[in-house]
């Protein structure tokens, strides 16, 4: 009983800020909060994971990085010495 109660406060909630007629043939179990816990969790991970590539390509693009990564070839004798 009190899971379906928690499955219709979420359906409840959300038909009162989104007006659509198709929200009223979903069966109220799929706006549970088990439903949201994975949307915010999927959110969560696109975060990160922008996050992460924003500054590894921040990083890789800084002259002191691109300095340090050719002094470091040069000193191991590796890449290409044209």
């Amino acid at each position: 009983m009190a899971s379906n109660m928690e499955s219709t406060v979420g359906s409840r909630f959300l038909s009162k800020v989104i007006k659509n007629e198709a929200m009223k043939e979903d069966p109220p179990q799929i706006y549970g909060w088990r439903t949201f816990m994975m949307a915010c969790s999927a959110c969560f991970g696109g975060m990160l994971f922008g996050f992460d590539i924003g500054t590894i390509g921040g990083v890789l693009t800084l002259p002191a990085f691109m300095e340090y990564v050719r002094s470091r070839q040069v000193k191991f004798g590796v890449g290409s010495h044209g």
